[in-house]
């Protein structure tokens, strides 16, 4: 076999792998939304699927409302750090190591 026959079957395994695996997470969900739409009354079959189809509908718009919300807003400006000045590790320090009155001398002058 050549590799693009290999490609196509690779393509299309993954493909009926992720169709099963939606099938089986989104059917327990349809059917337990069946059962809760019967039990409220609805009994014909047009809303049966009416309703499934308008909740999906409405997850998927709020998806891409979102996802385009999103995509328009601008990231947070980046901090800007000075390096031209050295740090001072003691600057605040200094007046607190005086004593209180001579540190009230230092401030009348």
């Amino acid at each position: 076999m050549n590799a693009p026959t290999l490609s196509l079957l690779n393509a299309g395994l993954w493909i009926v792998i992720v169709i099963l695996a939606f099938v089986m997470q989104v059917m327990p969900f349809l059917l337990v939304l069946t059962l809760v739409n019967i039990s409220f009354g609805v009994s014909s079959s047009v809303a049966l699927v009416l309703i499934p189809v308008v909740l999906f509908g409405m997850l998927t718009v709020a998806c891409v409302y979102a996802s385009r919300r999103t995509r328009g807003k601008l990231p947070a400006p980046l901090p800007v750090y000075r390096m031209d000045e050295g740090p001072k590790p003691l600057a605040g320090i200094s007046a607190a190591m005086l004593p209180y009155s001579r540190h009230l001398r230092m401030r009348d002058r």
